[in-house]
């Protein structure tokens, strides 16, 4: 893996959460680019859960990652 730096900023005084063991969690990114347009992603199919919609980027937090951590491979 490459290293990454964010091109994000999170202020000191925002607590960033944690999941404790054995929750599961999912986390989702609104991406704009510079003249404030959102990007979307067309779901598939066959998706399980809303098929064929548009949605924003996402995915679920892996047990060593921190929520930050987890929406840089959805974004990569």
């Amino acid at each position: 893996m490459s290293a990454h730096s964010p091109s994000f900023e999170v202020d000191d005084d925002v607590e960033v959460p944690v999941p404790a063991a054995g929750e599961a969690w999912t986390v989702g990114a609104v991406i704009l680019n510079g003249d404030g347009a959102a990007f979307a992603q067309k779901r598939s199919t066959d998706r399980r859960l809303f098929p064929d919609c548009w949605d924003i980027v996402g995915g679920h937090v892996k047990a060593d990652e921190t929520v930050l951590g987890a929406e840089r491979p959805a974004t990569g």
